[in-house]
Protein backbone atom coordinates (compact mmCIF):
# COMPACT_ATOMS: atom_id res chain seq x y z
CA UNK A 1 0.00 0.00 0.00
CA UNK A 2 1.21 3.21 -0.83
CA UNK A 3 1.31 5.87 1.31
CA UNK A 4 2.74 8.89 -0.08
CA UNK A 5 0.46 11.92 -1.23
CA UNK A 6 1.55 11.05 -5.13
CA UNK A 7 0.00 7.95 -4.31
CA UNK A 8 -3.49 8.29 -5.49
CA UNK A 9 -1.95 9.74 -8.66
CA UNK A 10 0.01 6.35 -9.35
CA UNK A 11 -2.53 4.64 -8.52
CA UNK A 12 -4.23 6.05 -11.35
CA UNK A 13 -1.84 6.08 -14.16
CA UNK A 14 -1.38 2.48 -13.35
CA UNK A 15 -4.86 1.57 -13.92
CA UNK A 16 -5.28 3.56 -17.02
CA UNK A 17 -2.41 2.20 -18.58
CA UNK A 18 -3.79 -1.02 -17.99
CA UNK A 19 -7.34 -0.17 -19.31
CA UNK A 20 -5.58 1.16 -22.24
CA UNK A 21 -3.84 -2.43 -22.70
CA UNK A 22 -6.88 -4.09 -22.26
CA UNK A 23 -10.32 -4.68 -24.08
CA UNK A 24 -11.75 -1.91 -21.52
CA UNK A 25 -9.84 0.57 -23.43
CA UNK A 26 -12.85 1.51 -25.51
CA UNK A 27 -14.65 2.32 -22.90
CA UNK A 28 -15.12 6.44 -22.29
CA UNK A 29 -11.55 6.82 -20.80
CA UNK A 30 -12.84 10.71 -20.27
CA UNK A 31 -15.48 9.65 -18.36
CA UNK A 32 -13.74 7.11 -16.38
CA UNK A 33 -10.89 9.49 -15.35
CA UNK A 34 -12.81 12.20 -15.04
CA UNK A 35 -12.28 14.19 -12.10
CA UNK A 36 -14.85 14.39 -9.99
CA UNK A 37 -17.79 17.05 -9.63
CA UNK A 38 -17.20 20.00 -6.39
CA UNK A 39 -19.96 17.96 -4.41
CA UNK A 40 -17.90 15.10 -4.40
CA UNK A 41 -15.16 16.55 -2.52
CA UNK A 42 -15.37 16.42 0.95
CA UNK A 43 -14.38 16.73 4.24
CA UNK A 44 -13.33 13.11 5.92
CA UNK A 45 -15.67 13.45 8.47
CA UNK A 46 -18.94 14.16 5.89
CA UNK A 47 -17.07 11.29 3.48
CA UNK A 48 -17.47 8.45 6.84
CA UNK A 49 -20.71 9.54 8.00
CA UNK A 50 -21.90 9.37 4.32
CA UNK A 51 -20.74 6.31 3.54
CA UNK A 52 -22.38 4.90 6.51
CA UNK A 53 -25.57 6.04 5.21
CA UNK A 54 -25.15 4.35 2.07
CA UNK A 55 -24.20 1.41 4.30
CA UNK A 56 -27.44 1.83 6.18
CA UNK A 57 -29.43 2.26 2.44
CA UNK A 58 -27.90 -0.88 1.30
CA UNK A 59 -29.06 -3.00 4.11
CA UNK A 60 -32.07 -1.80 4.67
CA UNK A 61 -33.28 -2.35 0.80
CA UNK A 62 -31.52 -5.49 0.82
CA UNK A 63 -33.77 -6.62 3.48
CA UNK A 64 -36.90 -5.38 1.69
CA UNK A 65 -36.24 -6.78 -1.21
CA UNK A 66 -35.81 -10.19 0.44
CA UNK A 67 -39.48 -9.11 2.04
CA UNK A 68 -40.58 -8.35 -1.27
CA UNK A 69 -41.90 -4.83 0.18
CA UNK A 70 -39.57 -2.86 -1.74
CA UNK A 71 -40.20 -4.21 -4.80
CA UNK A 72 -44.25 -3.57 -4.13
CA UNK A 73 -43.51 0.03 -3.40
CA UNK A 74 -42.03 0.66 -6.07
CA UNK A 75 -44.19 -0.62 -8.65
CA UNK A 76 -46.65 1.25 -6.06
CA UNK A 77 -44.44 4.97 -7.14
CA UNK A 78 -44.09 3.87 -10.70
CA UNK A 79 -47.78 3.57 -11.28
CA UNK A 80 -48.90 6.82 -8.28
CA UNK A 81 -50.46 9.60 -10.68
CA UNK A 82 -48.34 12.95 -10.57
CA UNK A 83 -50.41 15.20 -8.18
CA UNK A 84 -51.34 18.43 -10.67
CA UNK A 85 -52.28 21.75 -7.83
Amino acid sequence: MNLSPNGGYRYAKRVRTLLQSSKLAKASESTIFSPPPKFFVLNSEFRILFQYLLILITKAVNSSLKRKSFSLLLVGLALKKPETN
